[in-house]
């Protein structure tokens, strides 16, 4: 049965077709081959979500054999210029746990970094249980929400991660979870590929590059 698995492996990588391991896995793949230009850079900027969350974040990404640089000094210079108070303890990813309050929105980070010209992806972790009250919880996400559909107009392959509350009614009650299936909605309408989880995003995300990479004309590695 091995052996047979890794000829039908063969095969697979042959006929320039993708291999998945499940429904799910699938899904991610028509998400990401429908809504990213074609790509093998493996540079990401990530951004949002905050604390250990951000740490984790990194983690996936990199296991999954993607690179996070870290910010150039020119990049830092501007943030300094931009958010003096807060230049430099922001890296990548970026902690918005600590920006909320800041002059620098989300669009402005985004542009910020692409105009670096040191990323090739650009990853956006909204999350749904910041300890806010609903009326600031709501315009902080509006903000992010904006921000991301703003900077999808510069054509720059941009990704979001928003968490799903699956099929439990309980859940799906609750006003948070209504809210963010709007964002779900927004954002697919406007072509941002939104994946449930970061483990999700980050393995459809290499199996898409590494197809392109696999490519007798691939793209060059600065994605567009």
């Amino acid at each position: 049965m091995a052996g047979g698995r890794e000829v039908w492996r063969a095969v697979l990588r042959w006929g320039g077709a993708v291999e998945v391991g499940s429904f799910e896995e699938l899904l991610d793949q028509v998400v990401a081959f429908t809504f990213l230009p074609p790509c093998r850079g493996r540079r990401v900027a990530v951004l949002g979500g905050g604390g250990g969350k951000s740490v984790l974040s990194a983690d996936l990404w990199e296991e999954e054999g993607f690179e996070l640089p870290d910010l150039s000094p020119s990049l830092r210079e501007r943030l300094r210029e931009r958010c003096p108070g807060e230049w430099d303890w922001v890296g990548n990813p970026v902690d918005f746990s600590i920006l909320q309050e800041r002059p620098v929105m989300p669009q402005e980070w985004l542009e910020l970094m692409e105009e670096s010209g040191d990323f090739d992806f650009f990853v956006f972790n909204l999350t749904e249980d910041d300890p806010l009250p609903e009326e600031v919880w709501r315009f902080w996400m509006e903000e992010q929400v904006n921000g991301l559909l703003r900077f999808k107009k510069r054509g720059k392959p941009l990704l979001a991660v928003v968490p799903s509350a699956g099929l439990d009614p309980r859940e799906m009650s609750k006003w948070r979870w209504g809210a963010i299936g709007e964002i779900r909605r927004r954002l697919v309408e406007a072509g941002v590929p939104v994946f449930p989880s970061v483990e999700r995003a980050a393995r459809a995300l290499r199996r898409f590059v590494d197809y392109w990479e696999r490519r007798p004309a691939a793209p060059s590695p600065s994605c567009s």
